[in-house]
């Protein structure tokens, strides 16, 4: 019956206008992935990337929080080698001056995209970068009956500093907390993203495993007055030199939302290992992570994250 469903979705792909008809109702798959500093990308590297992208990708995935773009370059080839293309995907995207900007890509004809921004506005109006470094960008998405508010963000690395990274998600989780009074009003919500920091498994598992000073984000979420959000992916999830190290992207989710998550984790570390594998080109010194959403019929609330 899957082998059906993804011919069915792979001709969907094929054939211009069927990709809306082979939209599933019942849920659908979100991505997270730092994808290294994506801008004028060199030949091989292309060709291992759009070999990855193929094998990671699946039909399935209908929105992917991208981390580190470097411009709209660099957005524009990112789009164009996902399954599909340009003519499947869109992108909630603003270039700014820092360089690994973050980005909301989605499939046209399976889900849309109400509102958009940066988490963190200036007194002009502008990208607040005393808040975050890489300016978080967030959107409100319907796929299906199914609304929710999307973060993707890549919390600032600063050689390792983790009371850095530590500082920046204090004020992504006021945000939250302040959210989760209004959750009526607003709804579901999710943070994607590289988060610098691991989960209580996850440090166990990482080569920083024995670092003090890098906190679990369980701990943090509580000190912060989230402790009823649910964090996700306990996987080492950075990929120097192409091995596994440390456990630094995840999902956070509205407590609501929790029950809607069928599966999630580290994509098999095998889709992106097989493109590269035997050239000097990397795909990207992380893996993606992927989590599958089952919505009930009375998962519907929206809103903005303003």
């Amino acid at each position: 019956m899957k082998a059906l469903l993804r011919a069915f979705l792979l001709c969907a792909w094929l054939i211009p206008g069927a990709a809306s008809a082979a939209c599933l109702q019942s849920g659908f798959e979100v991505m997270s992935w730092n994808v290294q500093t994506f801008g004028n990308i060199k030949p091989a590297r292309e060709a291992v990337i759009r070999k990855a992208y193929e094998a990671a990708v699946s039909s399935n995935v209908y929105v992917v929080a991208v981390q580190e773009v470097a411009n709209r370059s660099g957005m524009d080839t990112l789009l164009g080698l996902l399954p599909g293309g340009t003519r499947q995907w869109a992108v909630s995207f603003e270039d700014t001056p820092d360089g690994q900007d973050n980005a909301i890509a989605y499939r046209r004809d399976c889900a849309t995209v109400t509102a958009e921004g940066f988490l963190f506005l200036d007194e002009q109006g502008l990208p607040d970068r005393s808040k975050a470094r890489h300016p978080i960008r967030w959107a409100s998405l319907q796929a299906g009956a199914f609304k929710w508010t999307m973060l993707s963000l890549h919390l600032t690395f600063q050689g390792g500093d983790a009371a850095s990274s530590a500082r920046e998600l204090g004020y992504v989780l006021d945000w939250a907390v302040e959210r989760l009074k209004s959750q009526q009003v607003y709804g579901d919500f999710m943070i994607a993203g590289d988060f610098n920091l691991p989960t209580e498994k996850g440090k166990e598992a990482s080569k920083r495993s024995k670092d003090k000073k890098w906190i679990p984000l369980e701990p943090l979420l509580k000190a912060n007055g989230a402790g009823t959000l649910a964090v996700f992916v306990d996987e080492p999830t950075s990929r120097a030199h192409k091995q596994p190290g440390n456990n630094y992207d995840h999902f956070i989710v509205s407590p609501a939302l929790k029950g809607s998550v069928a599966r999630v984790g580290r994509v098999p570390p095998e889709a992106v290992d097989a493109a590269d594998h035997g050239s000097a080109a990397m795909v990207s010194d992380h893996y993606p992570v992927l989590m599958e959403l089952v919505i009930s019929t009375a998962a519907a609330a929206g809103g903005t994250a303003e």
